[in-house]
């Protein structure tokens, strides 16, 4: 499965990187890995979603990193349909 990764942030001792495993052009998990270097971000980037994966049932459909940072009852309702004046 290929795992797409990106460096997100990078200041002064600190390197965040972000891991994404894609399955035919779905994002089925995403994981962020911090470190003082790139390499150690992305290793850790790597066992997270590693992690991810072999916890999350096969059946479950794909989610972005926004569905499980939102907590509970907080989602806003979007309307695909234009409004009606």
């Amino acid at each position: 499965m290929p795992v797409h990764l990106r460096l997100v942030h990078a200041e002064p001792g600190s390197r965040v990187v972000e891991a994404s495993a894609i399955r035919q052009g779905e994002v089925l998990a995403m994981a962020l890995g911090e470190a003082s270097t790139a390499e150690a971000a992305e290793e850790r980037a790597r066992q997270r979603l590693e992690q991810q994966l072999a916890a999350a049932p096969a059946s479950t459909t794909p989610r972005g990193p926004t569905d499980t940072a939102r907590p509970q009852g907080s989602a806003t309702a979007v309307s695909a349909e234009p409004a009606v004046s």
